[in-house]
C-alpha cells in the first residue's frame, strides 16, 4: 500500500512543480532559470526537514518514503537546470553555464543542510 501513497504524493508534487513554474513565469515575465533554483532549493530544504524529523523525532520510514520520494522527489527537478545550463552555454557562455550548474548544486546542498539544522539533526 505504500506504493499507492508514494504515487499519490508524486502526483501532488508534480502538480506543485507545475504551479511553481507557472508562478515563476508570471513573476519573471517568461521563462527564468531562477525558477528551477527555487524549486530545487525549496525541495532540498523540505527534504532536510523530513530527514531531520526522521532522525530527531523518529518519523516513520514509510512517511519519509511518501514525503521524500513521492512528494519532494516529484516536486524537485534537475532537467530544467540542465536545460538552462545548456541554453546559457549555447548562447555563448559555457563558463557561466558551469557556474550556474555548480551554484545550483551548492545552493541545494546548503538548503538541505539548513533543513537538517532546523530539526536539530545536524
Amino acid at each position: 500500500m505504500i506504493w499507492a501513497a508514494v504515487a499519490l504524493a508524486g502526483a501532488l508534487g508534480s502538480t506543485l512543480r507545475l504551479l511553481t513554474l507557472e508562478i515563476g513565469k508570471r513573476i519573471a515575465g517568461g521563462h527564468s532559470p531562477w525558477t528551477a533554483w527555487v524549486l530545487n532549493c525549496s525541495g532540498c530544504f523540505a527534504l532536510g526537514v523530513v530527514l531531520g524529523l526522521s532522525i530527531e523525532q523518529g518519523l516513520s520510514p514509510d512517511v519519509v518514503a511518501v514525503i521524500g520520494s513521492g512528494l519532494i522527489g516529484s516536486y524537485t527537478i534537475v532537467s530544467p537546470l540542465t536545460y538552462d545550463a545548456l541554453v546559457i552555454g549555447i548562447q555563448g557562455s559555457w563558463p557561466k553555464a558551469f557556474i550556474h550548474s555548480v551554484g545550483a548544486i551548492l545552493a541545494c546542498i546548503t538548503s538541505a543542510s539548513i533543513g537538517l539544522l532546523i530539526c536539530g539533526a545536524l
